[in-house]
């Protein structure tokens, strides 16, 4: 199901899904990662659309053997913010991982689903002309 479907299938302006109601395609996407949507909610998704893209792209190189990985040190400042994010992504049930985190796994079909959203999402923030 496409975010579109979701937010088409909302009844009084509310997105309901698997039970729960949500403002908007925002909120329910912050909902997704357990975030509360304070301060500024599209920069941390926008965060993690390019950490679940980044991912995506791990899985091709090595599914192709190409040797182009993602340079993990350009996402995150440090090791511990890395593993911080991994360690979120896994407990959400978006990622999944071998006998250790230290490159982020793979992600899930949910994962993969949500990573789909996100950029449906970010798309129409840009037609909509909020996105920098």
């Amino acid at each position: 199901m496409t975010l579109k479907q979701i937010e088409e299938s909302a009844e009084g302006g509310h997105i309901t899904f698997q039970g729960v109601s949500y403002q908007d395609a925002e909120s329910f996407l912050c909902s997704r990662f357990g975030f509360c949507g304070c301060g500024s909610p599209e920069k941390a998704l926008e965060y993690m659309l390019r950490i679940m893209g980044a991912l995506e792209y791990q899985e091709v190189a090595i599914s192709t053997q190409s040797g182009l990985y993602p340079d993990w040190n350009k996402f995150f400042n440090s090791e511990e913010e890395r593993m911080v994010i991994f360690y979120l992504l896994d407990d959400k049930g978006l990622t999944t991982h071998g006998t250790g985190l230290s490159t982020g796994g793979w992600l899930t079909l949910e994962g993969r689903q949500v990573l789909d959203w996100l950029r449906e999402w970010k798309r129409q923030q840009t037609v909509e002309g909020k996105s920098e």
